[in-house]
């Protein structure tokens, strides 16, 4: 008897409504989750496009290096002459590396790491399914919470390293556009 009173009590705590602040934050939690997921594919979506950019990029830079060229154009004659040289070497030298360290960055940037997303599997467990409705409730979302804490920690990282090759790739660029300029002058 003391048995099945127990298990009815159980039973009747589980079936106990969810407060309802628990439904607003729940639904705060998991629109900030899905904005935060949706920023996450936008930003592996701008890498992709820059990794396509940048190969192009390099193929055209790496062929207009004349490496020879380079080695063989140190003229003493006059100080212009290496002021050209120097200028149009450090041009050419600085752009190409500044164009690989971005694209190593936004390599690094194009594995996806999604093992922040929440894992459902932690409320499966038979003590989660024996917990009543308010502190499963709880639970879920301070485990949301925690995904949502570490997914936009990642995010602003990868965000800031996106931003840093843009900006080394945009002054390697304006550096390859002088060393142009200077082997026409």
């Amino acid at each position: 008897m003391e048995t099945q009173n127990n298990e009815q009590n159980v039973q009747a705590e589980r079936n106990d409504p969810i407060n309802p602040q628990y439904f607003v934050i729940g639904i705060v939690c998991y629109t900030q989750y899905q904005r935060l997921l949706r920023m996450h594919d936008d930003i592996f979506q701008k890498v992709s496009i820059l990794i396509a950019f940048m190969s192009a990029l390099l193929i055209v830079v790496v062929n207009d290096m004349h490496w020879k060229k380079m080695l063989e154009a140190w003229d003493f004659s006059s100080s212009q002459a290496i002021l050209h040289t120097c200028v149009y070497q450090i041009c050419s030298i600085t752009s190409l590396v500044g164009m690989l360290i971005a694209t190593f960055i936004t390599l690094r940037l194009s594995t996806s790491n999604r093992d922040k997303e929440l894992d459902s599997s932690k409320f499966t467990t038979e003590a989660v399914m024996r917990m009543n409705a308010n502190a499963l409730a709880r639970k879920m979302i301070l485990d949301l919470e925690q995904v949502v804490v570490s997914l936009k920690a990642m995010l602003e990282s990868k965000q800031k390293s996106y931003n840093r090759a843009v900006a080394i790739l945009t002054v390697s660029t304006v550096l390859y556009v002088a060393k142009v300029i200077i082997e026409h002058i």
